[in-house]
């Protein structure tokens, strides 16, 4: 038997205010939340290491805008033809319809560009806001959960964990998620301590969060025409994301190791 409590599945699942079209729910207070924390944390950080708190604040900003723009805009590209097949589908974006890569990605661009333009370094100011990305994470999985969204498969025999939701017994991922969210940030926090070189912080949040999410991929739902060559589309994102990261890292260490010779 499941030792966690089957959520039931209704239009508005964790339902906590509703007056008139005014509609609040838990996935869209601790989405709210997630995007908070990310440049709350970044300018907690940027106090403690002297860094200019308007610059930080402008780029928390942008990464703020970044994570809910990009997430709903991948999530529409990737959705493409599923949403155009019936137009109502499309209010689904009033309380939902969000890839979290995509955010993750425009979190990352558009600081860029502030960066650019006041020439200042953009790793030094990236690195600041790594710690918040991890609880940022968590904070929208726990909404996932309750929000019935982004399940995992059936599972194939009983485990206590396991939830019962559309009419099965699945993986609880929303709960995995969660779970390497407070692990990433525990490992952040000891990388934390140490002197490394600029955007150190932040490509290994991208490493550790794309290699849990390539994991936890396997036990979540999609449906076949989201695979491709039997992996997902998050999947092969993680892929390119920690050879991205990885690739950056090896050349700014090798520098890194130079200068301190």
């Amino acid at each position: 038997f499941p030792i966690i409590p089957a959520l039931p599945y209704t239009a508005h699942p964790g339902l906590l205010l509703d007056f008139f079209f005014f509609r609040i729910t838990i996935y869209n207070l601790m989405l709210a939340i997630a995007c908070l924390i990310i440049p709350v944390v970044g300018l907690i950080q940027a106090k403690k290491k002297n860094k200019n708190i308007n610059h930080a604040t402008w780029i928390g900003f942008l990464a703020m805008l970044g994570i809910f723009f990009g997430s709903k805009l991948l999530y529409i590209i990737t959705r493409w033809s599923w949403l155009m097949e019936d137009t109502s589908r499309w209010s689904i974006m009033i309380s939902g319809g969000f890839v979290v890569y995509g955010g993750i990605i425009f979190a990352f661009l558009l600081p860029v560009i502030y960066t650019k333009l006041k020439k200042i370094n953009y790793w030094e100011y990236a690195d600041l806001f790594a710690l918040g990305a991890p609880l940022a994470n968590l904070a929208n999985r726990i909404g996932c959960f309750f929000n019935g969204c982004c399940y995992g498969n059936p599972v194939v025999s009983s485990i206590p964990w396991a939830v019962y939701y559309k009419d099965a017994l699945r993986h609880p991922t929303p709960v995995y998620h969660a779970l390497s969210a407070i692990i990433i940030f525990i490992i952040l926090l000891r990388f934390n301590k140490k002197k490394n070189f600029s955007g150190f912080m932040v490509l290994s949040y991208l490493i550790l969060y794309s290699i849990f999410r390539f994991v936890v991929e396997f036990f979540r739902y999609y449906p076949e025409k989201y695979m491709f060559l039997s992996l997902t589309g998050s999947q092969w994102i993680a892929i390119f994301m920690i050879a991205f990261a990885g690739l950056v890292i090896y050349k700014k260490s090798n520098r890194f190791k130079e200068l301190s010779l």
